[in-house]
């Protein structure tokens, strides 16, 4: 119906886990940030507009804001520019993707950006996949490698998660039940892969 209201959908999702200083690899960050005592944490709040658009678009965008906290660099920072995709298709290893990025000014007064994924087998994804998010944290001015580390959804959260769900355009039992039929979807539909 023309003018009618699209059905928008938003969540709160915290993430939290070790991030080392001055390395590239996830792995490696995470053990180093684990021994410096080192974590980042973000607080986010990811909104979806129009879900029958972000269903129906190849990368499934959403708005990501909220806030990151990282050591002596970054405290409840608010995320400048922040962007969600959902559940991204990958043809070269059958995987799907949540890349989460975003920017946010440090205490130094500059600007940082955070690019945090997660890998997820479709069809046979573990609890350990859908949680868990490989990060790199980069100083923009000169696109250098800051810190990186692994980023964790506690499921302890899961309850307040699942609270927070607010749907627009139409009740939240209608919204949150669309966003898991998609999920679902998602996590079961597998990817093709390409040829080699």
């Amino acid at each position: 119906m023309v003018g009618e209201r699209p059905l928008g959908l938003s969540f709160r999702e915290r993430m939290v886990g070790p991030m080392g200083r001055g390395v590239d690899n996830p792995r490696v960050g995470a053990e180093r940030g684990r021994g410096a005592g080192t974590n980042l944490a973000g607080n986010f709040v990811v909104t979806i507009d129009d879900l029958a658009a972000c269903v129906a678009a190849p990368d499934h965008p959403a708005r990501l804001s909220g806030s990151v906290s990282f050591a002596d660099l970054a405290a409840d920072a608010p995320v400048t520019e922040g962007a969600l995709h959902l559940y991204v298709a990958d043809a070269e290893t059958g995987m799907k993707q949540l890349r989460y990025r975003l920017t946010f000014t440090g205490q130094d007064g500059m600007v940082y950006r955070l690019e945090a994924t997660k890998f997820i087998r479709p069809g046979r994804a573990t609890v350990k996949e859908q949680v868990t998010a490989y990060a790199r944290l980069f100083a923009t001015d000169r696109n250098a490698i800051v810190a990186a580390g692994i980023l964790v959804f506690r499921l302890r959260d899961l309850p307040a998660f699942l609270c927070s769900m607010r749907a627009e355009g139409a009740t939240r039992s209608v919204g949150v039940r669309r966003f898991l039929a998609f999920a679902r979807r998602e996590l079961s539909t597998p990817v093709p892969v390409l040829a080699t």
